[in-house]
């Protein structure tokens, strides 16, 4: 996976265009991932917020397959009460809704809303749910996936900034070397997983 952006224009969410951008290409690339998967079961809480995001990911996917939303789902989401129920839909087809939500907004599409808070939790619930089909992959297969970016100054300097986030052992050198680097900088792409993760999450706390 590469993507290559040469500088930021932050947005409403509190997310840049080039961090949209990255993170609808994670959510893609996941969302194929995710649609082999013999279980794609994904469960959050049955807010009024999330009710309604649901609502719109249903008809957002009838559209996209030239169908009418499915009456029984609809009927499903709104009659669960927060109080009592989760709601629980595929992941692969909530993460192309979100990829696709955050490449609109990255591109500065006419009309479209910055996310929301309910939204910017949900992305974050599905890359914690990435993280974890990783560190499967991991544990039992020793399978890891690395990010590469071209060494311009925009991505080595975002590149040290995941490294600083993880905090992991030497990451002071590590974040150096990267940006002295002036050949192709790549890391683990479950640093980043987790940095958006964690970008969402904190961009959900009133300031």
């Amino acid at each position: 996976m590469a993507y290559e952006p040469e500088s930021a224009r932050e947005v409403g969410s509190g997310l840049s265009d080039l961090d949209l951008g990255r993170v609808a290409a994670f959510l893609a690339d996941a969302a194929d991932e995710f649609s082999q998967h013999s279980c794609n079961d994904f469960t959050f809480g049955a807010t009024a917020e999330n009710k309604a995001i649901l609502t719109w990911i249903l008809k957002w996917r009838a559209e996209q397959v030239g169908e009418d939303s499915d009456s029984e789902l609809l009927e499903t989401v709104d009659c669960t009460q927060p109080e009592h129920g989760q709601l629980c839909f595929y992941d692969n087809w909530v993460m192309s809704y979100f990829s696709e939500r955050c490449a609109m907004l990255a591109k500065n599409a006419p009309g479209a809303p910055d996310l929301s808070p309910a939204e910017l939790n949900l992305i974050a619930d599905l890359f914690d749910r990435m993280i974890a089909w990783r560190e499967i992959a991991k544990r039992d297969h020793d399978v890891t996936v690395k990010y590469t970016v071209s060494a311009t100054d925009y991505n080595k300097r975002f590149i040290a900034k995941v490294i600083k986030h993880g905090a992991e052992t030497g990451w002071e050198q590590k974040a150096t070397d990267i940006l002295n680097s002036e050949e192709e900088v790549a890391v683990i792409d479950i640093l980043i997983m987790r940095y958006y993760s964690d970008r969402c999450k904190a961009l959900t706390v009133p300031r």
